[in-house]
């Protein structure tokens, strides 16, 4: 047992394990197609394919009146069509990538911040990582909003939670105006990442 927790003391090591793991449980998607949004959202959408930064601010991410208001979702999106074009394979990649990232910030949020020994914060974060809950959010290409969001809900907390811990000075500050950066990029990521307030 005391080998295990020294080999998961390694950031990287952890970061590797569930790299493997992730791309294990996700490979299917990845040869995936378009479906349903995401031709709304992608495919028929010409501010994306034409990279129209500012429209993204003043309309819905799909030119439909929804409701929705994701400007980091289209920018996304379209940075990734110049990248990939009409691939779906590389729409599919951005998600899987990001919840990896998201299962590794749980890790640290478990030993940096709850002071979680190594073992028991790697089996939450793995089982945060092959949950089937996470499965739509992760295969579906316009699912994106959620593991986008949830990485800037993540960094934030770590952020500040580091703010908390310091005293006065010019790091709590930067650490203070980091945390505010990170739930404004999750609101313009996905509207419920309000629960980051």
């Amino acid at each position: 047992m005391k080998a295990i927790e020294k080999l998961l003391s390694s950031p990287l090591v952890v970061l590797l394990l569930l790299f493997v793991i992730g791309e294990i449980t996700y490979f299917n998607a990845i040869p995936g197609g378009f479906i349903w949004d995401e031709y709304g959202l992608i495919l028929n959408n010409e501010a994306v394919r034409n990279f129209d930064f500012w429209h993204f601010f003043v309309s819905s991410p799909n030119n439909m009146a929804d409701g929705l208001y994701r400007p980091l979702l289209s920018i996304v999106n379209s940075i990734t069509f110049q990248i990939f074009g009409f691939n779906a394979w590389g729409y599919h990649i951005l998600p899987i990538l990001l919840h990896i990232l998201n299962s590794y910030l749980i890790f640290r949020i478990f030993t940096r911040v709850l002071k979680f020994k190594n073992t028991p914060s790697f089996l939450g974060a793995l089982i945060y990582l092959v949950h089937p809950l996470q499965t739509e959010s992760v295969a579906y290409i316009a699912g994106l909003p959620e593991p986008m969001g949830t990485l800037w809900v993540l960094l934030g907390m770590i952020l500040f939670t580091d703010a908390i811990h310091l005293k006065k000075g010019s790091a709590k500050i930067w650490k203070s105006i980091g945390a505010i950066s990170m739930f404004v990029l999750a609101l313009l990521s996905k509207e419920s990442m309000i629960v980051m307030a």
